[in-house]
């Protein structure tokens, strides 16, 4: 409750004002720009984890997953194919979905439907770093040992 007092007193001295049905308090999770941020974790919101997800066009599909690359292990190496096929091509342009396309999309669907979590990191703590390239991209995985076990902070590809 003391930080709630400090918040709202820094809107107040501010001159500026809150609308109640506006505001939650007391919340597990918070949804912030297309994330659920909460206990030291995060993970794409659940509307990026729906199983039934449409098969899509590939361009708002890529856009849309592509946000949420940062949860997905070795994004750009799976992603490729749907990459290539739409390189160059804007939203209107015909892109050719073949059955391999269908299976990164089901691929990268599975993924995101596993709720993959993020944990934040301690800078106080040392970090794990594991890289991988190959012809078609690069990873890394940056991770920490937290209560005992590794668990990941960062993805990159």
């Amino acid at each position: 409750m003391k930080d709630l007092d400090v918040v709202l007193v820094r809107i107040q001295e501010a001159k500026l004002t809150v609308k109640p049905s506006k505001c939650k308090f007391a919340q597990d999770y918070l949804n912030v720009l297309g994330h659920e941020v909460g206990f030291g974790k995060r993970s794409p919101r659940p509307r990026f984890r729906q199983s039934d997800f449409p098969t899509p066009t590939a361009k708002s599909y890529l856009d849309t997953v592509g946000y949420c690359a940062r949860y997905i292990k070795d994004y750009a190496r799976i992603a490729i194919l749907l990459t290539v096929a739409l390189k160059g091509k804007n939203k209107r342009e015909k892109v050719i979905w073949e059955k391999e396309c269908n299976e990164v999309f089901n691929e990268l669907k599975t993924k995101l439907v596993k709720s993959p979590v993020l944990f934040a990191p301690d800078y106080f703590k040392e970090f794990i770093e594991q890289t991988n390239a190959s012809l078609y991209g690069s990873g890394i995985v940056l991770s920490q040992i937290q209560d005992g076990k590794e668990h990941s902070v960062l993805y990159l590809s």
